[in-house]
């Protein structure tokens, strides 16, 4: 068990455990008040509640701006955009994108049927006999269902 700490020395092992975790990176160990203080509680570092965290929220936000500029690609700014957003703002993006699937779908869906009735009438007109050899397995699989 370790001594406890307080103040300037409390501080140091949080922002010691705070750049282990970015060390981690997010998919290992995403930086978030309870996941820190699990992490503290379980070293022995803290023994109170989760509000001991309260007072550090500038580094911990610091340490989880850092991991979060860290990772690339879509995954990356999904995920900066939904570190800075409340729990009512991602309920609505998520109906938003739910949406926005729904709508894919049925435009691939009307694409597809769209494409398929063009290669029938290609071949009923006799131009190509093999017009397969141009599709996509996809298109091929549902001209095959059709």
């Amino acid at each position: 068990m370790h001594k406890k700490l307080s103040g300037e020395a409390l501080n140091e092992a949080i922002e010691s455990e705070l750049r282990a975790m970015v060390r981690e990176g997010y998919h290992i160990s995403p930086i978030s008040n309870k996941a820190l203080h699990l992490r503290l509680k379980a070293k022995g570092v803290i023994t109170g509640a989760i509000s001991t965290l309260t007072s550090r929220k500038s580094i911990i936000e610091h340490y989880k701006k850092m991991q979060l500029d860290e990772i690339g690609g879509t995954f990356g700014k999904s995920a900066r955009s939904g570190a800075t957003k409340s729990r009512a703002e991602l309920i609505k993006s998520n109906a938003s994108l739910r949406i926005q699937v729904e709508e894919a779908k049925n435009m691939v869906t009307q694409n597809t049927n769209v494409l398929i009735d063009i290669v029938q009438a290609i071949k009923a007109e006799g131009l190509h006999k093999n017009i397969e050899r141009f599709l996509s397995p996809f298109l091929i699989r549902e001209l095959q269902n059709h």
